[in-house]
């Protein structure tokens, strides 16, 4: 029952009330009973319009929340995707193993290219990579080891270390690691 209608009822009484009339058949208990029971309804109509504002409520809050969630994600995912310069110390592993490569020091190479790749450079990965792939480091398990650097390397993004994966039948990772240089964390 409405407060219009609630209104209207009480006024109607009042009038009856204040008229003088007298009825017989009126039946005043079963009038205010009626008014009683009206007021009640209107009662129970805010109470039920206050579940539905605080379901609302609740709704919008977690409306909000996998908002902020896909937000955090999104921004994560750009993270990734954003290459970074190696720094200058990286730089400096990444030359001096290219250059102990091209005068056929392997060792040498090797050890300057996997310092670089543990700072999570993943050029250096897949040259690690190349090395065990190509035979150049000794190994029980070089086609093993050699996916284990090409698959670190993949997992930053690195589009060589991918298509030599395919290439050996593995599985190439996503690409969910950030490139990042350890030396200045």
């Amino acid at each position: 029952m409405s407060v219009g209608l609630l209104l209207r009822s009480a006024i109607l009484l009042s009038t009856i009330i204040f008229s003088g009339a007298v009825c017989a058949q009126w039946n005043w208990s079963g009038a205010l009973r009626g008014l009683g029971e009206a007021m009640q309804d209107v009662g129970h109509q805010r109470q039920q319009q206050e579940m539905i504002r605080e379901q609302h409520n609740l709704e919008m809050q977690r409306l909000e929340r996998e908002h902020a969630l896909r937000m955090q994600m999104l921004n994560r995912e750009q993270q990734l995707r954003q290459p970074q310069q190696p720094t200058d110390a990286t730089r400096a592993g990444i030359d001096a193993g290219t250059q102990s490569y091209r005068a056929g020091n392997i060792d040498d190479a090797a050890r300057h290219w996997q310092t670089c790749a543990q700072t999570g450079n993943a050029q250096c990965m897949s040259f690690m990579g190349g090395l065990y792939d190509g035979g150049y480091l000794p190994h029980a398990d070089q086609r093993g080891q050699a996916i284990r650097w090409y698959t670190l390397a993949a997992r930053y993004g690195h589009t060589g270390a991918q298509t030599r994966l395919i290439d050996l039948g593995a599985v190439v990772p996503p690409a969910d690691l950030r490139p990042r240089d350890l030396a200045l964390e």
